[in-house]
Order: structure tokens, then C-alpha cells, then sequence
């Protein structure tokens, strides 16, 4: 782990609330509202003004002992030239001011990080830890609080050192509290130490160095006990806590001393985010974010009484790529928050909440999923009666509820009860008149029925508030995800099947109840290919239900040709295995190839197509009932013809190649269908328009026993667009829709377009093509059609509006091509909008291309598809 993660690591608890955004995101409005009829009169919740800083400040900060809370912040020093005062201020369970703002003491080094937390497990005060920056080095200071916020003593450094505090804590115990920091070293990693206080804040002995080498950490205590989780560096100084990482947990004796030898919790752990620990059933509750995989998998694992340890496991039996944000207990039940990376569009995401199971193995009751802002991370806190969450979302009033919430993203409070059904919902509104705050922080409950939290606006210099959050009926709507209508399709177990080089194309089919995916991708050897008698890479694998791919991909070629792409039939049986095809060769002297492979995923065997077509491109295959049609696109005929052919089961030659197109000016984009006796072909082709390329979409049909014609060439549709990608999928033994991609002239401010229709036997169009409506705002940039019982499913590639990222709808369609459903949204990816989407429809699943960080890099994903009820 990075230093810069390394500071991360305490930024929930210790780091200055975040950053607010510009003044411009704050000062959006709410819409005006219609008059509320209940009994709060529709009005925001209450906010109390605390303070105005100066930027450069820290804090405030708040800490709850008994009835009342402190909070304690750093400010300009009064008088003094160098270095900042420390003031204080109690506030009562609604956050309110109790009394005048304390002065509590003058520190001449520049403060860096803060915390404040009751003075011990039966709170009577607080004790205040922060580090101070000096010239050489940094100081830890420690301040005990009394109950009417005066100090109890002057203010004790307690340690110093020439390396940087990255993060600090204090531990409530019975009779005092232990303060816990971290201090990096030049190693990359830090150093845990401890120091035990008193009441008073003052120390009770010497800090203590318990942990060494420490990449993620975390400290709790709970009535009498205390300890720390921790994982331990890897041996591989590339990989953030990789290797032979280990995750411990360490108990601590009120000293803060080890209580006996740590805890193995996991090895190997490839610890990606900060450990949180809760307590849990007499024990603790460990959860964090696994990278040893593919996907992120939010991991959970149990000590209980007795100090042994339970797990690790994941979070979600079902699998699937999920990141911890955050996690919360009240000893007894456990709630936790979850993102997950393909939820994420734009400025927004999706966050899940859940309750963890009984025995802290995974999340059984998965409750609720939020839109949310990205500008901070989600507070959640136990309430007495249930729990309770702060986060960014957009604030609208509760009767716009019925409809899309476009409101200004605003730090929002959500309560539930103890099932996790969301009881309220409060935007941080500030100032007068009220806007949304930029930030909120700090959301803390006591009991069932009070909670509250700091806020500010962005202006310099920042107001801050604490925001009075009783439990009553909002007026405002819960930022909560609606789920799809019955009949939409949904989205299920997303999973990185293969990793690795730039994909140029993929395709895939169903083999033997296994996904077999084929890739071309742009480097050989790791190495992106650079000369002339190199291409692409074809590599084959084999994916089972569950996502795992259950072999090391197998390289076909190295020769293969991107512009033609890859494309695979499964056989009429398992035995028959799968037919892969492409371009092998250059573009001045490619020629078809065809491998034939095995239920087990083996090449059975591998041949051209004779005769050698010189010049090939594009290429098409399907099963016709006792073997293959293979279509391509062979340059040497007069600025490129469609040919197709028959080839048997064992890839013998049945039938002579035939020249299937007359007049084709520039054919791609071949997309070839079967079903009986009668194939479908579709290709783009610019005989029209040969002078600027612009092409329509063609068609025409096939025998299936010979590839010979069935029937003349038909334009689908004449537009004055480019006519780009057909897709065909037959509905019936007499009719088939086709699907394009149509986009906008050159010079024109227009936005491409999705088209449908339908071709009998002839190829005539007897369902005259309409635009297909995507489930969202943007433009389509590919699409696929897939045949399915009674109905023909697609899965539609559409590009943000304004440079937004890609995301995949889904809709059902009838034998007309009229939808059956609404278009729904299944996948939001993590490519941008600028980046080519490969995608396959295969069985009840998707595969697809998205990017991983890193240049030039691509995740396969597989996801599965609940087409209907």
C-alpha cells in the first residue's frame, strides 16, 4: 500500500472533514415545494451555526459521554503570532449549544490530526488526542476534558518522533483510555504504538510499539476489552499487501499491552481497504475488502468470546464483485454498507445495505440499495433501535418521489429500524435561507430517537453546523434505487472471468453447459504487436456457471487479423463442439481460418478454408443442422463480395464456396442467422454511397443445406445515415428480426440511433424498421440479439451523454421487434464512452469487455440475465 492509502487508513475516524466542493455545487436549491399537510409543517430539520473558520483549519470534530457531546476544533490564535488555539463546546442531544465556546489551550506547531472521544467506558469527559507538525519531526499531544468542558490538566505531550503520524485514536476503557497511532516509515508501511491514560488524559506508563510492518489497521474497544487488527506486509512490494500477507487481530490488556499472542485471521490476504471491526456477540466483527481476486469481494470474519477466530468468507454466497464502505454493530446485530463497481454511473453509485447473518458469516438479508454521491464515504451508526446512515445523495421533497429525483446531491441522513427499513430520510439543509450543505461528518446517536450531525457550506470562510435529526416524519423522499418492473430484465452475479491485453473482439456460445468465450486481443506475449507479419492474438477459455474460468486461456493464433473479428457457432450437440472462425493474416493477404473445439475445451483441429481467399475479411458463422455456414468477405471480387459455404461436422467441405453478392461496394459487419432450412445474412454496404462510405444495411437469404441463394439482395432500410453492425436472430422458421446501428451524417448535432425490424424467407421486410428506445439518456454504440423461447432478447451497448461512461440496457422483444418490456439498464461499465464495447449474448448471460486501471487493459465479464419473472 501506497503512503498516500496509508493516510487513508484512519480517515473515518482521525483525517479533517472532507474538502467542500466549490461554491457553485453548493448553492443549488431545492425545487419550490407544494404545501405539506403533517404535522412538521414540511420545514427542514433544524441546524444550530457552532463557528466560522478560516481555511486551514481542522476540525470541528465531535465525541458523545453520557447525555452530552463535545466538539473541538483548532482556530486562529488570539493575539498570538505562530501556531492555533484549541476551542471546545458542548452540545446536547440535539446537537445544540450548551453554553459559550471554550478556549482550552495554545498550540505554537501546526495541528495535523485530531480525535475526540469519551475519557473512558462510563464517560464522565472526554480526553482530546492530536499530533502537531514542528520543525523537525512531530509531537502527540493528549488533553482530558471534564463534563463542563474545562480541561483537567494542561496539556501533555505525550510522544515525539522524526517520522509522520499518519493516523491516531483513543480507545475507551474502564479508568481511562488507550491512545493508539500509527507512524510511517521509510519502508512504506508503519509502525502500531500505544499509550495508556487516565481520566485525566495523562499518561499511565511509557508508549509501547505493539505492531510492525502494518499495511491496513484498525482499533476498538468495548467495555473491558480492547484490541487491533492489523495485516502485516507481503512479500511482494508491488502488490498492496499481497503475497504471504497476514490479517491478525491482537487483544490488549488495559495497559494496552498484548493480551496474549495474536489472533490469525487470514493469510494471504490481499487486503484493498481499511479493516473495520465492531463489536459482535461477546466478540468482533472483521470486515474488509479482498483484491486477491479478479473482483473486489468484501470479506467478513468473527473472534468470538473466547478469542478464536471464525472465517475469513465472503460477504455475498452468490459471488460478484463488491467493495466495503462501511460497517456498524450494537453488540448484538450487525449492519454493513457495500458498493458495487458496475452500480457505479457517473457522479453517482449504488450503495447496499444489509444485515450480517447471526453468525457474522455473510450478509444475510440484503435490504436496501441508495443512489449516492462519490464526494465522501458513508457514515453508519447504530442507533438503539436500529441504524442509522450519512451520506451524499439528492435531495428532493417526498411528493416528487413518484418521479426521477434530479435534485442537488446533498449529505443525507437515513434512519432504519432494526430490520433495516428506512424509517426517515434528511438532506443537511444550512444557512438562511437554507441550501444543502457541501459536506456533512461526524453523525452521532444517542438512543433510539436522537441523532445528529455536523455540516458546512462552502464558503470562505466555512460556517459550520450541527444538523438536529430527532426521529419524526421527513418530508423529504428516500434516495432509495427502484427496483426494475416485474417484466424487465435483471442483472445477477457480475464476475471477471480474464483479465489482461486490450480485447479487439470477442465472441461467445454455450458448450456443454459451459460459457466458451473466444478473445482477440492486441499483444503477443505481453507485447503489443508491431510488425508487419504479426496480429492479433485468438485465445480461447471455458467459464462455468459460477464464473470461474476453469483452465488457462488457449492460444489459437497469433496471426489473426482484428479487422475480422472472431466469431463461434456451437454444434447442433455437445459432441460436436464448438466452430471458431476468423482472419488469419494480414489485411493484404488474409485468408479464413476455421478451429473446431472440444466439449473440454480442446482443439480438435485447425485448417484454412480452401480455397485460400488472399484478401479475406469479416467473417460469420452458424450452425445449420448437420454442420456449418461460414460467411466472409473476399476482397478480390471487384472491391469486396459476400461468399459463403458449407462445411460437415468434422469441417469437410460439403459444397463449393459461393459469391452470394453482386454489387456490394465495401461489405462489413457481416451478421449470418439459421433456423431450419432457411439463413439469414445481414452486412453494411455503401454501393449507394461509394464516394463518402456512407452504407445501408443489406440482406438476403440462404439455403441452409448448400449457402446457396434462397433469394435476391434487399435494402432493409435507405437513410441518409450510416447504416453500421446488423444483428439477426430468427423468431420463426419463416421470420427474423434485424437490428443496426444507424449514425449521424458527418457535421451533424445529432445522436445516433438503435433501429429494429423484421425479414421473411425472402428477405423482404415485412415489419417496417422503428428505432429501438434505449433505457436511458445517449447514444447506442453496438447491439446483439439473441433467440429465445417465444421472444428475442438484446443487449444494447449506449454511450453516456456529455462523456459519460457506457452502460449495457437489456430489452425483450416480440416477434415484430415491438418490445415486451421496458428497456432497463443492467450494467453500468467502467470503459469510457470513447472506447469500442465487445459484447455476447449467450444463453441467459452476457459477456463483455470492460476496462480495468492501466493503459491498454481490459476485464472479461461474464454476468447472468433473469430475462423475466
Amino acid at each position: 500500500m501506497l503512503i498516500g492509502a496509508l493516510v487513508a487508513c484512519g480517515a473515518g475516524r482521525a483525517a479533517p472533514p472532507p474538502a467542500p466542493p466549490s461554491a457553485h455545487s453548493a448553492s443549488a436549491e431545492l425545487a419550490p415545494k407544494p404545501q405539506v399537510l403533517d404535522a412538521n409543517g414540511g420545514r427542514p430539520a433544524r441546524a444550530y451555526s457552532l463557528v466560522t473558520l478560516p481555511r486551514h483549519t481542522l476540525g470541528p470534530f465531535a465525541g458523545r459521554a453520557g447525555d452530552r457531546s463535545l466538539a473541538a476544533w483548532f482556530g486562529p490564535a488570539d493575539g498570538a503570532q505562530v501556531g492555533q488555539d484549541l476551542f471546545a463546546m458542548l452540545l446536547g442531544d440535539d446537537g445544540g449549544p450548551i453554553g459559550p465556546t471554550h478556549s482550552l489551550a495554545h498550540v505554537p506547531a501546526a495541528p495535523d490530526l485530531m480525535v475526540v472521544r469519551p475519557a473512558a467506558e462510563t464517560p464522565k469527559g472526554w480526553t482530546l488526542l492530536f499530533s502537531a507538525l514542528l520543525d523537525r519531526g512531530e509531537v502527540l499531544t493528549a488533553l482530558g476534558v471534564s463534563s463542563d468542558a474545562s480541561i483537567r490538566a494542561a496539556p501533555i505531550d505525550i510522544y515525539r518522533t522524526s517520522d509522520h503520524i499518519v493516523w491516531l485514536d483513543v480507545l475507551p476503557i474502564p479508568g481511562g483510555a488507550l491512545g493508539v497511532w500509527a507512524e510511517e516509515t521509510g519502508a512504506g508501511n508503519a509502525n502500531i504504538l500505544v499509550d495508556a491514560l487516565d481520566g485525566a488524559g495523562k499518561p499511565r506508563g511509557v508508549p509501547m510499539r505493539i505492531a510492525r510492518g502494518v499495511r491496513r489497521w484498525q482499533a476498538v474497544s468495548a467495555g473491558r476489552l480492547a484490541g487491533i487488527a492489523s495485516v502485516t506486509r507481503g512479500s511482494d512490494p508491488d502488490r498492496d499487501a499481497g503475497g504471504d500477507a497476514a490479517l491478525t487481530w491482537q487483544p490488549l490488556d488495559g495497559d494496552g499491552r498484548p493480551a496474549g499472542d495474536a489472533v490469525p485471521v487470514a493469510k494471504g490476504a490481499s487486503v484493498g481497504s481499511d479493516i473495520d471491526v465492531v463489536p459482535f456477540r461477546g466478540g468482533w466483527l472483521l470486515a474488509w475488502t479482498d483484491l486477491g481476486h479478479e473482483d473486489p469481494r468484501a470479506m467478513l470474519a468473527t473472534i468470538d468470546a473466547e478469542g478464536r477466530a471464525h472465517g475469513p468468507s465472503p460477504a455475498f454466497e452468490t459471488g460478484g464483485a463488491s467493495i466495503l464502505s462501511a460497517l456498524s454493530s450494537d453488540g448484538q446485530q450487525a449492519a454493513m454498507a457495500w458498493t458495487e463497481p458496475h452500480r457505479r454511473q457517473g457522479d453517482t453509485q449504488v450503495l447496499g445495505v444489509g444485515m450480517v447473518s447471526a453468525d457474522g458469516a455473510s450478509i444475510a438479508k440484503p435490504v436496501a440499495a441508495f443512489e449516492i454521491g462519490l464526494a465522501s464515504p458513508p457514515e453508519l451508526v447504530a442507533t438503539g433501535s436500529g441504524f442509522a446512515l450519512l451520506v451524499p445523495a439528492r435531495a428532493c421533497w417526498a411528493e416528487s418521489a413518484n418521479r426521477s429525483c434530479g435534485g442537488p446531491l446533498a449529505p443525507t441522513f437515513i434512519r432504519f429500524d432494526s430490520g433495516l427499513k428506512a424509517l426517515q430520510t434528511e438532506p443537511l439543509l444550512v444557512g438562511d435561507p437554507k441550501k444543502p450543505a457541501t459536506v456533512g461528518w461526524g453523525l452521532t446517536c444517542a438512543g433510539a430517537n436522537h441523532c445528529f450531525a455536523l455540516a458546512a457550506a462552502s464558503e470562505a470562510p466555512t460556517p459550520v453546523f450541527s444538523v438536529d435529526l430527532p426521529l419524526r416524519s421527513s418530508p423529504f423522499a428516500t434516495p432509495a434505487v427502484s427496483p426494475p418492473p416485474a417484466d424487465a430484465p435483471r442483472l445477477a452475479n457480475v464476475r471477471t472471468v480474464a483479465s489482461g491485453a486490450s480485447v479487439e473482439d470477442l465472441a461467445a456460445a454455450r458448450l456443454g453447459g459451459k460459457t466458451f468465450i473466444a478473445t482477440l486481443t492486441a499483444e503477443v506475449d505481453g507485447k503489443r504487436a508491431r510488425r508487419a507479419h504479426t496480429g492479433a492474438t485468438l485465445s480461447t477459455f471455458l467459464v462455468d456457471d459460477g464464473g470461474t474460468t476453469l483452465a488457462e486461456p488457449k492460444r489459437l493464433s497469433t496471426r489473426a487479423a482484428s479487422i475480422g473479428g472472431v466469431a463461434v457457432a456451437p454444434g447442433g450437440e455437445a459432441s460436436d463442439g464448438v466452430l471458431v472462425a476468423w482472419i488469419s493474416g494480414t489485411r493484404a493477404n488474409g485468408e479464413v481460418r476455421l478451429a473446431q473445439i472440444s466439449e473440454a475445451g480442446r482443439l480438435v483441429r485447425s485448417l484454412p478454408l480452401a480455397p485460400a481467399d488472399g484478401d479475406a475479411s469479416r467473417v460469420a458463422v452458424a450452425w445449420a443442422g448437420d454442420g456449418w455456414l461460414v460467411a466472409w468477405v473476399d476482397g478480390r471480387k471487384g472491391g469486396g463480395q459476400v461468399v459463403a459455404t458449407k462445411v460437415g461436422r468434422r469441417l469437410q467441405h460439403t459444397g463449393r464456396s459461393e459469391r452470394i453478392t453482386r454489387a456490394a461496394v465495401g461489405p462489413a459487419d457481416l451478421a449470418l442467422a439459421v433456423r431450419g432450412d432457411i439463413a439469414w445474412i445481414a452486412w453494411s454496404d455503401a454501393r449507394e454511397s461509394p464516394r463518402e462510405g456512407i452504407a445501408d444495411i443489406y440482406a438476403m437469404t440462404l439455403h441452409a443445406g448448400d449457402a446457396t441463394r434462397a433469394s435476391d439482395e434487399a435494402r432493409v432500410l435507405a437513410t441518409a445515415r450510416h447504416s453500421r453492425s446488423p444483428a439477426l436472430a430468427p423468431v420463426s422458421d419463416t421470420r427474423a428480426l434485424v437490428a443496426w446501428i444507424e449514425d449521424a451524417p458527418a457535421g451533424v448535432d445529432a445522436l445516433a440511433a438503435a433501429m429494429i425490424g423484421c425479414l421473411d424467407r425472402r428477405a423482404s421486410v415485412v415489419c417496417p424498421p422503428v428505432e429501438l428506445r434505449q433505457a436511458g439518456a445517449g447514444q447506442p454504440i453496438s447491439i446483439e440479439l439473441a433467440a429465445a423461447q417465444g421472444e428475442v432478447h438484446a443487449v444494447m451497448a449506449r454511450s453516456g451523454v456529455g462523456g459519460g461512461g457506457v452502460t449495457l440496457d437489456g430489452v425483450r422483444l416480440g416477434s415484430a421487434g415491438a418490445p415486451l418490456a421496458p428497456p432497463w439498464p443492467l450494467v453500468v461499465l467502467d470503459t469510457p464512452a470513447s472506447v469500442d464495447v465487445s459484447l455476447a449474448i449467450t444463453g441467459d448471460s452476457v459477456v463483455y469487455a470492460d476496462v480495468v486501471p492501466g493503459p491498454g487493459q481490459r476485464r472479461i465479464r461474464r454476468a447472468e440475465i433473469a430475462w423475466s419473472p
